[in-house]
């Protein structure tokens, strides 16, 4: 019934979850327009060390990750801090002539122009991903506030088990229903337990298969005190074998069909 996290791709969404969660992390401690100085400056060290490695032809090397790094850290503005700041620190440190601001041959000023546009593209790329990823997981968590609502309130009785028939989810109305005194309760017990005759349950889950859904199956139960209780149920087995199930009272009702 309930989902950590409801979504036709899972996989796509918990990359985005992974990339947010990181930039939540790093938020408290360090802003978007400060690391992306950092990034800048770790690269114009990095580049003044490892230079002599592939000498004077590629002074922009090191200042990408910088530059992808704050575009995907922060969106469009750090991302084009990094790539402002970098430029000028190449233009400065490595451009002849040293030590100022321009850029004497043609060649240089090309490749600097080539990589102030890289740093645009880039920037205005992660934008555009980092806003959809935001309203995609607001949207995710709007519509799970929205589900855990409808989940609670449903007179109904809901729950999720595994196929060994252990509670992993169920809503107030399900534990009204099996007679516990809270839903903690509830979870420390095995859905078996409440089958008055064990081999209807037997029976129900040799037809569900997976992506199966069962409906309207007229079942005799044992509430929590012992009590009978005849249920109509309605069950859904995920491909993961994972049970999601509605129950709800009969009064006077009987078991019938696979149920027992």
């Amino acid at each position: 019934m309930t989902r950590p996290l409801p979504s036709a791709n899972l996989h796509a969404l918990f990359t985005r979850q992974e990339c947010t969660t990181a930039r939540r992390w790093l938020s408290p401690k360090v802003g978007p327009y400060g690391l992306a100085v950092g990034f800048v400056a770790l690269a114009a060290l990095l580049q003044r060390g490892l230079a002599p490695l592939w000498g004077e032809d590629l002074p922009a090397l090191l200042f990408y990750p910088a530059v992808v790094l704050s575009a995907w850290y922060g969106g469009l503005g750090p991302g084009l801090v990094a790539t402002a700041l970098s430029g000028l620190t190449v233009s400065y440190y490595w451009l002849p002539p040293r030590n100022w601001f321009t850029a004497n041959d043609f060649n240089d000023l090309l490749g600097l122009v080539i990589f102030l546009a890289v740093g645009l593209l880039i920037s205005v790329i992660n934008e555009r991903q980092l806003r959809h990823a935001t309203a995609v997981l607001a949207a995710l968590r709007k519509s799970e506030q929205r589900y855990r609502l409808l989940f609670q309130l449903n007179p109904a009785g809901m729950f999720q088990c595994r196929r060994d028939g252990q509670i992993l989810e169920c809503n107030d109305a399900f534990v009204r229903l099996l007679g516990f005194s809270s839903r903690d309760e509830a979870l420390s017990h095995n859905l078996r337990e409440f089958y008055a005759e064990p081999q209807g349950r037997d029976e129900l889950m040799a037809r569900l298969r997976p992506g199966g859904i069962t409906t309207n199956q007229k079942l005799q139960w044992r509430r929590h005190d012992g009590a009978p209780l005849a249920v109509l149920l309605n069950v859904r087995r995920d491909v993961d074998g994972v049970l999601e199930g509605l129950a709800s009272d009969m009064p006077g009702g009987g078991p019938s069909g696979a149920g027992g």
